[in-house]
């Protein structure tokens, strides 16, 4: 069973709210409430999302929270759910 924070986390995935992928075991993650105005962006570089290992001391939450459900199988690195994580957030949802 998900503890709440990991049912949001799970929820927030599966909304397409959050994004994330790992590369070589180096997670990236994105945010629709992260996302820069035009008039912002001096750069197209700075639209790529910065990539994290898990070891720094303080992690952006998606990044945090795709590292936690993948470790606990419930997404793969492609950032999709998988059918145990599925089925957690279906557990957690319906507060069973």
């Amino acid at each position: 069973m998900p503890t709440d924070q990991e049912g949001r986390w799970l929820a927030a995935f599966d909304s397409g709210r959050w994004v994330a992928r790992s590369i070589f075991g180096r997670w990236s993650a994105t945010s629709t409430e992260w996302q820069a105005e035009p008039d912002d962006i001096q750069d197209p570089r700075d639209l790529l999302p910065e990539l994290y290992t898990g070891e720094e001391a303080e992690l952006p939450e998606p990044v945090e929270a795709a590292i936690a459900l993948h470790r606990a199988d419930w997404m793969n690195t492609s950032g999709e759910l998988t059918t145990l994580g599925r089925a957690a957030l279906t557990r957690w949802a319906s507060g069973a």
